[in-house]
C-alpha cells in the first residue's frame, strides 16, 4: 500500500471543487497517475527544463504511461495538460488543501470580474 497516498497532505484527489466534469476527470486522472508511481514527493522538487510539456524525465514519462491507460488523458490539449502537471506540482509542495483554497478564491475572483463586465454591458445597453 503506498503510505505517501494516505497522507492527508496530498489530499484525497476527488476535486470536487472543480466545476468542469471534464477538466475535474483530467486533474483525477494526473492524480491517481501520480499516486500510483509514488512520485509526490519526488515532483515537489522537481522543475521540469522547458515545462511539462517538453519534459522527458523519466518519471514524467512514468507518470505519463500510468496516466495513458486511462481513456480521459486523451482529452489532453497540450496547455490542459501543462496546467494539470504544475496544479499537481504545487500540491505536491504546497498540500492539496491549499490548492483548493488558491482555485476556490481565483474562481470566485473570475466570476466577479465577469458579473461586473455583464453588469457594465446591461448598463451600456439601456444607454444606447
Amino acid at each position: 500500500m503506498n503510505t505517501e497516498i494516505d497522507n492527508s497532505f496530498y489530499g484525497d484527489g476527488k476535486f470536487e471543487f472543480i466545476e468542469s466534469e471534464d477538466s475535474r476527470e483530467l486533474f483525477i486522472c494526473s492524480y491517481k497517475a501520480i499516486s500510483e508511481c509514488e512520485l509526490w514527493s519526488w515532483l515537489s522538487n522537481f522543475e521540469p527544463d522547458g515545462g511539462f510539456m517538453s519534459c522527458s524525465h523519466e518519471n514524467i514519462e512514468r507518470i505519463n504511461d500510468v496516466m495513458m491507460k486511462d481513456p480521459v488523458s486523451g482529452n489532453h490539449s497540450g496547455s490542459s495538460y501543462a496546467i494539470v502537471m504544475r496544479t499537481m506540482q504545487a500540491i505536491a509542495k504546497y498540500g492539496y488543501e491549499c490548492v483548493k483554497k488558491e482555485i476556490i478564491a481565483n474562481d470566485k475572483d473570475r466570476k466577479e470580474r465577469i458579473g461586473k463586465k455583464e453588469k457594465n454591458v446591461v448598463m451600456y445597453n439601456n444607454y444606447m
